[in-house]
């Protein structure tokens, strides 16, 4: 990407954003100078992590088309609930930034730039506290206000009787169980919270009606929770048929 924009800039009314993965390809990418190319050219350099991927920061605007180079594109998961996201490889991002339409990089003319592996301590060389000796850790760990105890529930039977609260199709993602983004992020260590979210996307009567059944079993079809490997959509799920 740094090669394709170096001496260049964005087509007007594009934002190109940058999510670099982890602390050490960020220090990559400022040591070989790719940071300032990207910079230069118009680039917008965010915080690492996935934020991008959820909409954390760089949710597209309404109705507009979106390219990324994230793995997922469904409904909503860009933080914009009528998005246009497509997925496309980093060349075809770039070269689509660079001309303001969706572009093959291959039509632009320029040569495949050769990629020299880089070398050198990572960033977290000297940074990772390693873990304290059994006998000297805390009996007890200290929480915010906003961690709340995960609910204890008796062991499930071998066989249950319940109604059916809600049947769901094929290939529903762990986004369509419990929504990524910054609403259902900023409640992560809540399950409670999270609970009422439960499958918003599909029926936003769920809740409300489970709390009024109580215990319920959910019908998922072939392919049910594919998607993101997110621990929250099944105990939330779950906390939410019992409790909320």
């Amino acid at each position: 990407m740094a090669y394709m924009v170096a001496g260049q800039q964005l087509a007007a009314g594009v934002s190109l954003d940058v999510n670099p993965a982890s602390r050490q390809a960020l220090e990559q990418l400022v040591a070989e100078g790719y940071v300032a190319k990207l910079l230069k050219a118009g680039a917008r350099i965010h915080q690492t992590g996935c934020n991008g991927c959820v909409g954390m920061g760089q949710a597209p605007a309404s109705g507009r088309r979106s390219l990324r180079t994230v793995p997922r594109n469904f409904p909503g998961r860009s933080g914009t609930q009528d998005d246009s996201v497509y997925l496309c490889s980093p060349e075809t991002a770039t070269a689509s930034a660079l001309t303001g339409v969706i572009t093959d990089p291959r039509t632009l003319g320029m040569a495949y730039p050769k990629i020299v592996e880089p070398t050198g301590g990572g960033a977290y060389d000297g940074l990772i506290v390693p873990p304290l000796p059994r006998v000297s850790r805390p009996s007890q760990l200290k929480k915010g206000i906003g961690h709340v105890p995960f609910p204890q529930f008796a062991p499930i039977p071998d066989e249950l009787e319940l109604p059916v609260l809600l049947t769901v199709g094929d290939n529903v993602s762990t986004d369509g169980i419990m929504p990524s983004g910054s609403a259902s992020m900023s409640v992560w260590n809540n399950v409670l919270a999270m609970s009422a979210m439960s499958f918003r996307d599909i029926d936003n009567t769920y809740v409300q009606r489970a709390r009024d059944t109580g215990d319920h079993a959910i019908v998922g079809g072939g392919n049910y929770g594919q998607g993101s490997s997110r621990e929250h959509a099944v105990p939330s799920r779950g906390d939410c048929r019992r409790t909320c």
